[in-house]
């Protein structure tokens, strides 16, 4: 498989990722078309990240070498956070600890040395996994969340998978949409919709499961 390929792979798994990601939003979460809707998400992000990983690697792209390996993390520990039962944690959650550490390490050292105008990308992902990191510590300590902690856990991951995919996409491959929509603000409209739609669940989650306590 040469890299033509693996490039049309990650085209097509990044174009079923964001249709499938935005009618996993789209549904009640904990739904039968939510949990199909977001299994092939999960699917797809495999496979568009672990396709995007060597190419970047063989182009010495490393700010996408930080933002597959990110992303394939938060996709993994989401849908973790779903499978798990209250109160349950295990081997996979000290593993992406380190994981999520040792991705904040390399890409903060890549921002440490690479020129000014990567540097605040590789910041960015360093800052973000070990934030990420440190949940997942916190996760281990307490040995496992439960109710709307573990559902927010799941939530705010793979919607914030959905952002980079969604950024990448929209943002990143405009060279691959008409010309008359390239530098168009309207691009933003979708990246930014993730966000908000991220926001507006994890707040119904709370403030719903609070109304039912």
């Amino acid at each position: 498989m040469n890299i033509a390929d693996i490039v049309a792979i990650h085209i097509i798994m990044g174009t079923t990722s964001i249709l499938s990601g935005a009618a996993a939003l789209y549904f009640a979460k904990g739904s039968g078309p939510h949990r199909a809707a977001g299994t092939i998400f999960f699917l797809a992000m495999l496979a568009m990240c672990a396709a995007a990983l060597p190419v970047a690697v063989l182009r010495h792209q490393y700010v996408n070498v930080a933002a597959a390996s990110f992303t394939l993390y938060l996709v993994a520990t989401a849908w973790m956070a779903a499978m798990r039962t209250d109160r349950d944690t295990g081997t996979f959650e000290v593993v992406a600890c380190l994981a999520g550490a040792s991705i904040a390490a390399t890409a903060l050292g890549y921002g440490a040395t690479f020129a000014k105008g990567a540097a605040p990308f590789f910041y960015g992902f360093g800052g973000l996994a070990a934030f990420a990191a440190m949940l997942d510590a916190s996760v281990i300590v307490r040995g496992g969340v439960s109710g709307v902690q573990r559902i927010s856990r799941h939530l705010w991951r793979m919607c914030f998978a959905m952002f980079i995919a969604t950024g990448s996409f929209f943002l990143g491959q405009q060279k691959v949409m008409p010309e008359w929509m390239r530098g168009s603000p309207l691009l933003f409209v979708p990246v930014v919709l993730v966000l908000g739609l991220m926001v507006f669940w994890l707040l119904r989650v709370r403030f719903k499961r609070e109304a039912t306590a």
